[in-house]
């Protein structure tokens, strides 16, 4: 079973029913966790504090490409920096300052910043479990 975009709400609900308790706590305890060390302390930081200060200080379409570089730029996941890792966080950052931009409250990017940082998570998580189904199911068909 693979997650797909176009797969619709059928196959998700397929795939959460396929797990086992330890999975569902797994993933239970990284949604809340990586919301509550990384999502809300970045987003209080970035859209919070500096995108709110800038804005005073620069006006809003300034502040909003400043913090969107800075984010974009932040090492937050790992201590080198490609040109693809700038270029895939570049969207997510700009798309965080615009919803507090419009909204004009922390909620929205707080939100979306979690939900994004848990998808991603997800996905990896899944990608390497179809991995491994993949290698063991090779396996087998080499010895039958």
């Amino acid at each position: 079973m693979t997650l797909r975009f176009g797969g619709g709400i059928s196959n998700f609900t397929e795939e959460i029913g396929s797990w086992d308790k330890r999975q569902i706590r797994l993933y239970f305890f990284i949604f809340v966790f990586q919301g509550l060390l990384y999502s809300l302390p970045e987003e209080v930081l970035y859209r919070g504090f500096l995108q709110s200060q800038l804005n005073m200080l620069f006006g809003s379409i300034s502040s909003l490409l400043l913090v969107t570089a800075v984010f974009s730029i932040h090492p937050h996941t790992k201590l080198r920096w490609s040109k693809s890792e700038l270029l895939r966080a570049l969207p997510t950052a700009f798309i965080l300052c615009l919803l507090y931009f419009l909204s004009r409250s922390l909620m929205a990017p707080i939100i979306s910043h979690w939900l994004t940082n848990f998808l991603s998570v997800f996905l990896v998580f899944k990608k390497k479990k179809d991995k491994n189904l993949i290698e063991q199911n090779r396996t087998k068909l080499v010895w039958v």
